[in-house]
């Protein structure tokens, strides 16, 4: 059956140039996907690398890289696919049509998604401090950063006074380490607190490496509790 099509976003296949075909395309993908910004274009990537977010075996947000296998049934939802018709009358009419092979394969390779599609600059699963100087509490994408937070809202507004007492407290849990200088402590502070602080800061940050002067003083144990408080 033929008709007018009205409820839907309509994606005309003949008649056009294959560019057009495909920048119509992301834009009716990226209309579709702003509610819940799961597509993106990544920042590290390059233009191939358009990205939905999934969800892993431990329910944390994954990327998987978009192939012309997963757009097509992406773009299928978004939109009716129809070839044009005229009828005797000059009517303009619309069929439905399949979805061509090619359509897929050049949107993932070419260059139209940045058009339509946000950046995403990679996924944080703790608050973070972003490139602005903000903190960033709340779940999802932040356009500003680029960043997504994949973690539980935070409520408070900390105030400059509360930063002496919420650094005693942060310590308190790694004060009982054998440190042999309070160089050694401040650096072991300086790893517990670099990946809120990362995207803050321009440029690299130092290498760290844990040692110790003797088997068995904790230093695994070290490692791996100052990084659990930002896994």
């Amino acid at each position: 059956a033929s008709g007018n099509i009205a409820a839907r976003p309509v994606l005309v296949l003949n008649g056009r140039q294959q560019w057009e075909i495909a920048r119509d395309a992301w834009a009716h993908l990226g209309a579709a996907d702003k509610p819940a910004h799961s597509l993106f274009h990544r920042e590290a990537g390059g233009l191939v690398s358009l990205c939905r977010l999934t969800q892993d075996s431990d329910g944390h947000k994954t990327l998987q890289t978009l192939t012309p296998d997963t757009l097509a049934p992406l773009l299928r939802r978004a939109c009716d696919l129809v070839n044009a018709q005229t009828s005797p009358k000059c009517e303009r009419r619309y069929g439905p049509a399949p979805l061509p092979r090619w359509l897929p394969l050049d949107m993932v390779h070419g260059t139209e998604a940045r058009a339509f599609l946000p950046r995403l600059k990679g996924i944080v699963g703790c608050p973070v401090i972003t490139p602005a100087g903000l903190l960033l509490q709340k779940p999802g994408y932040d356009s500003a950063s680029g960043l997504y937070l994949d973690a539980p809202e935070i409520t408070a507004a900390p105030e400059s006074s509360h930063a002496s007492e919420a650094l005693t407290r942060l310590f308190a849990p790694f004060a009982e380490f054998p440190y042999q200088s309070p160089g050694d402590r401040a650096n072991a502070m300086a790893l517990l607190l670099t990946p809120f602080l990362r995207h803050y800061i321009k440029g690299s940050v130092p290498l760290c490496f844990v040692e110790a002067p003797t088997p068995g003083t904790g230093k695994s144990l070290l490692a791996r509790c100052l990084l659990l408080v930002s896994k």
